[in-house]
């Protein structure tokens, strides 16, 4: 399966080796983070430890043919659905405050 090899600063970092797969660059509390997210075709969703990036850090990703990637946290289709109607049951006051 083709999946991501990510290296930070020449250092293997991570493989993310799932159905499909997200990378995500993003700035929380003046920090930089490196998010990376996964699934599969049974629903379940995976996380892979999130790295705190530095100024100067360089990030290398290459798409590869892998055997097997770096373990994730799993989170069953289950909890999913849990957390939809636990958020369906949150929307009304979230959108009488504004926030949605």
């Amino acid at each position: 399966m083709k999946g991501f090899k990510i290296a930070i600063n020449g250092h293997a970092a991570i493989t993310l080796h799932s159905f499909f797969s997200h990378v995500i660059l993003t700035k929380i509390d003046n920090r930089y983070h490196l998010l990376m997210y996964g699934g599969d075709e049974q629903n379940n969703r995976f996380a892979w430890e999130a790295k705190v990036l530095k100024e100067g850090d360089s990030i290398d990703i290459q798409v590869q043919d892998l055997e097997a990637g770096t373990v994730p946290k799993v989170t069953p289709a289950e909890d999913l659905a849990s957390l939809k109607e636990e958020y369906e049951h949150l929307k009304p006051e979230l959108e009488k405050r504004g926030l949605i």
